[in-house]
């Protein structure tokens, strides 16, 4: 039986959106050009499609797949051919971040996610942060306190 839950797709900013758009449209372009070429050896053709297939296949399934599943026990994070896995019992902070730094986020209105076993921890953009947020304190211990989650015996920490 499939551990369903609940879907939230990515907050996408239009600038990021535009962006891979246009590396889609412009290695598509550039193929074409090589291609239109009769000149050009079959192995540029298809040295032309082996660089840029990935690229292409790559951007279009992180705008088209970039989404974050809550379930009774782990949150699910896709982005394109990427996926991650966390507990949700691992989860000890969500907070509101703005930042450039790669994530499987379609958006720079982010949530950092820290959990244990990452130092790091891991930035995401639900659409509708006011319901995930609800949905995690609903299916965790985590509790609201002002803009950002915490666990309820953690100490709050600036």
């Amino acid at each position: 039986m499939a551990n369903i839950g609940k879907v939230y797709p990515s907050k996408k900013d239009t600038w990021i959106v535009l962006l891979m758009w246009a590396t889609v449209l412009g290695t598509v372009f550039g193929n074409v050009m090589i291609f239109k070429d009769t000149r050009s050896p079959i192995g540029t053709l298809a040295f032309a499609l082996f660089c840029t297939l990935p690229v292409i296949v790559l951007c279009l399934g992180t705008l088209l797949a970039t989404r974050y599943t809550l379930t009774h026990k782990e949150l699910l994070i896709r982005c394109g051919p990427f996926k991650h896995r966390i507990p949700l019992k691992a989860i000890q902070e969500v907070k509101p971040q703005r930042t450039p730094l790669s994530s499987p986020a379609l958006s720079l209105d982010r949530i950092h996610i820290k959990f244990e076993g990452s130092k790091l921890g891991i930035y995401i953009s639900p659409e509708n942060r006011k319901a995930f947020y609800r949905d995690l304190v609903s299916r965790t211990g985590l509790k609201q306190s002002g803009d950002k989650l915490v666990l309820e015996d953690a100490p709050q920490t600036r």
